[in-house]
């Protein structure tokens, strides 16, 4: 039963590989020159952003050991940021810090936040 699962893993890890691989090499080898149509071109713009609110917006509103607030202050600075044409880079970082900063600071103000 033990090797089962070795070799059942190994080929999962195999196929997660490849998938990823073809995912990452495709467009590459597929799609020569510059991408002239100006649709997609727009489109490949909102990608980056896109993707990281859909991975990072659910827990905005997930409740940790801190409460919402960090959370929802650290979103309002990525909106803020990302609304001044900030680069991808700059508002995840502001966002993080913003949250951190709060996170660090709440417990000196357990009263005013109810814990």
């Amino acid at each position: 039963m033990g090797v089962q699962n070795v070799t059942y893993n190994l080929l999962c890890i195999m196929i997660l590989i490849l998938v990823t691989y073809a995912t990452r090499a495709l467009p590459i080898t597929l799609i020569k020159g510059k991408i002239k149509n100006q649709f997609i071109r727009s489109l490949l713009d909102y990608i980056p952003f896109a993707v990281i609110s859909f991975l990072t917006f659910p827990s905005v509103f997930e409740v940790k050991d801190m409460g919402v607030i960090p959370n929802i202050c650290g979103f309002l600075t990525a909106v803020f940021l990302s609304y001044k044409g900030k680069n991808l880079l700059i508002v995840a970082a502001g966002a993080t810090v913003v949250s951190l900063i709060l996170m660090l600071i709440m417990p000196y103000f357990s009263g005013i936040f109810g814990k």
